[in-house]
């Protein structure tokens, strides 16, 4: 988060330069209505990819890279730790999908009971774990 309001600084710094050599000048909306940085935290992330893999192989566990993607859940982790996961939606017999809020989107609906099972062993694991 902090390196995005940097950004706005240095676009008013280095504009304010440009438009001085050229004799102009230039108004900034600083308004952000964006959502804030999701940073998963490291040590539920790591729980998280643990218990994913007892269950469904590690063959079947994918570290992502990074995304810059508007995701609500953000929010939920300025207050309090957690994990944020995706799963595998693509039908077997399809390359790759369209993208999301696409209305020909059409996820594989078997990953509702994979989620499901991952949420699941999430929850009794970290419940005794205390």
């Amino acid at each position: 988060n902090a390196l995005r309001y940097r950004i706005f600084e240095l676009i008013e710094e280095k504009s304010t330069e440009i438009c001085a050599l050229y004799g102009c000048t230039f108004t900034m909306d600083k308004t952000w209505n964006g959502l804030p940085v999701l940073v998963n935290d490291e040590r539920l992330t790591q729980f998280v990819v643990k218990n994913a893999t007892e269950l469904f192989g590690e063959n079947n566990v994918i570290a992502m890279n990074h995304l810059t993607l508007g995701e609500d859940f953000a929010i939920y982790l300025e207050k309090i730790p957690g994990a944020f996961w995706v799963l595998g939606v693509c039908p077997p017999e399809q390359e790759n999908l369209p993208p999301l809020h696409n209305p020909r989107l059409s996820p594989d609906e078997h990953a509702i009971k994979t989620g499901m099972m991952l949420m699941v062993e999430n929850c009794l694991k970290f419940i005794i774990s205390g």
